[in-house]
């Protein structure tokens, strides 16, 4: 049986670019004005209460911000060889920037936009093969619809980064995100798309949206599926057969209208059978799994041309809380992302206890491991 040291050992790089992740978000926080320092206070006691714990976004977000620098180092070749010409980073469901992990005063950490930000000179300090990913993404784009939390995340960004090129958007992503498409579609650019919406069902990214960007030739996406969430969601539909089908029209489109269709018939093959409850007068008999959810993402990506798709589990005490699901239709996709999903699955810790553990150890709160 391995010793807990040994254990522990194995995940240092994570528990070290956790520890980075953390005090980087206190320096932004305690350098805020007054003013916006007391907003992200009271912002923070009234989304987050005391008792919440939700440890389990750090493997999210350590999962992002290992991705973007090889994202950015991949990306910035191609512009030099002129494939591209903006590298951009599009967030669909920001939040404020600094996320709160849990009830303690230190539980805070650089969020998705934040990290977009601030990683890839983080990297570029520290690793010498990834020096020149410095520079960063051409334009980036947040969205978020909550107005307080837009209100915090746009304090941050006013405060902090005016030399860059950002855009703070508030409204639903689903409106935002086509004409954002449309303003970027004609600069030949690279995206990288960040998905992270909540878990109920009308926060999700809906497929005219999602359809919309992923029409551009260069999209890569890391995507926070909330599978069992949608799958509860869609589950607590079957008394209305109606509403069950207007939710799979607005998640997924077209796939499951037709019983004759290819498009219908590629979602049965995919291991879905959310096109057969579809098609039920009866939802008494209908079951859906996460497994199903996966299916139907998956196929709207590789109808799109992507080459490589793949899920990472995030799990609670046993329980899996989301996917994220990494796809990109480069061609050289299932080596150098196959190659990260690898990574993550060594590097990265599965259960949740070793991740509670290896974050209170990065912020130094545990200060053994015995």
């Amino acid at each position: 049986m391995k010793s807990k040291t040994t254990t522990f050992s194995k995940y240092k790089s994570f528990e070290e670019y956790l520890g980075l992740m953390h005090r980087k978000a206190v320096e932004i926080l305690q350098n805020l004005n007054e003013n916006d320092r007391k907003y992200a206070n009271m912002f923070f006691e009234k989304y987050y209460p005391a008792e919440k714990e939700h440890y389990w976004s750090l493997k999210k977000l350590y999962s992002l911000a290992m991705f973007i620098p090889m994202f950015l180092q991949i990306g910035l070749k191609a512009k030099k060889r002129k494939l591209f010409n903006e590298i951009i980073y599009v967030d669909t469901h920001a939040g404020p920037g600094l996320a709160k992990v849990g009830p303690h005063e230190k539980d805070i950490v650089l969020g998705s936009p934040l990290l977009s930000l601030e990683w890839p000179g983080v990297v570029a300090g520290r690793v010498k093969s990834f020096s020149k990913i410095n520079v960063g993404f051409d334009k980036y784009f947040f969205i978020e619809r909550d107005y307080r939390t837009y209100a915090l995340l746009k304090k941050i960004v006013n405060t902090y980064y005016t030399g860059k090129n950002v855009e703070v958007l508030h409204g639903d992503s689903n409106k935002i995100v086509p004409i954002i498409k449309k303003k970027v579609e004609k600069k030949k650019p690279l995206i990288l798309l960040f998905i992270d919406p909540y878990g109920e069902l009308d926060s999700q990214l809906e497929y005219t949206a999602l359809n919309e960007i992923l029409s551009i030739d260069a999209v890569d996406v890391v995507f926070n599926v909330m599978s069992p969430y949608i799958s509860r969601g869609l589950m607590g539909m079957k008394k209305s057969i109606s509403s069950f089908r207007e939710c799979v029209d607005r998640l997924w489109g077209p796939v499951c209208k037709d019983r004759e269709s290819l498009l219908y018939k590629m979602s049965i093959n995919f291991g879905s059978r959310i096109c057969e409850c579809y098609h039920m007068e009866d939802l008494s008999k209908c079951v859906i799994g996460i497994n199903d959810i996966l299916a139907m993402y998956e196929l709207l990506l590789r109808l799109r041309n992507y080459n490589f798709v793949d899920f990472v589990p995030v799990e609670y005490k046993g329980h899996i809380l989301y996917h994220l699901m990494f796809a990109s239709k480069s061609k050289g996709a299932r080596t150098w992302l196959g190659n990260y999903i690898k990574y993550l699955r060594g590097k990265a810790p599965k259960d949740y206890a070793t991740l509670r553990s290896l974050w209170l150890k990065a912020t130094g709160r545990l200060s053994t491991l015995f």
